[in-house]
């Protein structure tokens, strides 16, 4: 998921809550089973690639798988380098990405059970 414009922390709180949503699921076959979800953040500076933001991303995440997953972990550059949309903006990208990632969610799991 690209989230271009959002602040790092905004990020992190975003992936924590796709978290707590992908842990809310119920699988109607299997009661016993709790879904989990891992995330990695990673953020660029200008110098930096799309190869290097995707590596940055696979060290986050699998920083995270080995902290034993259900967590979020971040490559994350100075805050003072990085710039941001205004927060009005940001909350109403958040808030739109967490609505589309409960739904997905949602009908995902309920055509595959």
């Amino acid at each position: 998921m690209l989230l271009a414009e959002a602040a790092q922390e905004d990020a992190l709180a975003l992936v924590d809550r796709i978290g707590e949503l992908v842990g809310q699921v119920e699988v109607r076959e299997a009661a016993d089973l709790k879904l989990m979800a891992s995330g990695g953040i990673a953020t660029w500076e200008e110098d930096d690639t799309v190869n290097d933001l995707m590596a940055y991303a696979r060290e986050a995440l699998d920083l995270a798988i080995a902290k034993g997953g259900d967590c979020v972990a971040g490559y994350l550059v100075p805050q003072e380098t990085l710039t941001s949309a205004s927060a009005s903006g940001r909350d109403q990208c958040c808030s739109a990405m967490e609505a589309n990632m409960a739904t997905w969610l949602s009908s995902a799991l309920s055509a595959g059970t």
